[in-house]
């Protein structure tokens, strides 16, 4: 059974070693583009299981990292866009998470997590990727490479994002029913 990849073999080896070195990074990634953890899991597990399909296509004398990146953000809007054809597109209220009913602290940490989710969904596409990586324990080096911009561009994201983040915060909730008394 051929497997499709060009040459011995041993690019196979060395791509899954690539791969597995990018998974973490690729969850944490995944979480930038979706609103919940489950999703993100299964857009990791495409993005692999669609890069395994097509490895014959990845030229070996390139970075792993953004091809990988590519297929997942190809997969992720395709998702979208079927999601969103089918009416299955939620709220960001949809968001999942299970805490421990029995432990208070950690419901309180439950509902300030979802609070923060749901302003950081709220952040464009690119501030919301490099608040994730670095708040996944990526440095500011590895995120450059990993999204390929300039370390001073991944600051900037970053100082953009948590200044938008602390405005949102900051802000009251907005509420449309006071705007219908005013």
């Amino acid at each position: 059974m051929e497997n499709g990849s060009k040459g011995s073999g041993e690019g196979d080896d060395d791509f899954g070693k690539q791969l597995l070195e990018v998974y973490p990074k690729l969850l944490l990634y995944a979480r930038s583009l979706v609103q919940n953890f489950a999703d993100a899991e299964d857009l990791r597990s495409k993005t692999i299981l669609k890069a395994l399909e097509n490895r014959h296509l990845f030229d070996p004398s390139q970075r792993l990292e953004p091809w990988v990146i590519v297929i997942m953000k190809n997969i992720r809007n395709s998702d979208w866009r079927t999601e969103k054809r089918r009416g299955e597109v939620g709220d960001s209220e949809d968001i999942l998470f299970t805490p421990d009913p029995l432990a208070e602290s950690r419901i309180e940490s439950y509902v300030e997590l979802k609070k923060v989710d749901l302003l950081v969904q709220q952040l464009s596409e690119e501030l919301q990727q490099v608040l994730v990586l670095q708040g996944g324990g990526l440095t500011y080096k590895e995120i450059a490479e990993f999204l390929e911009i300039p370390i001073g561009t991944v600051m900037s994201r970053l100082s953009r994002a948590r200044k938008a983040l602390r405005k949102l915060m900051d802000e009251p909730p907005h509420d449309e029913e006071d705007e219908t008394k005013e």
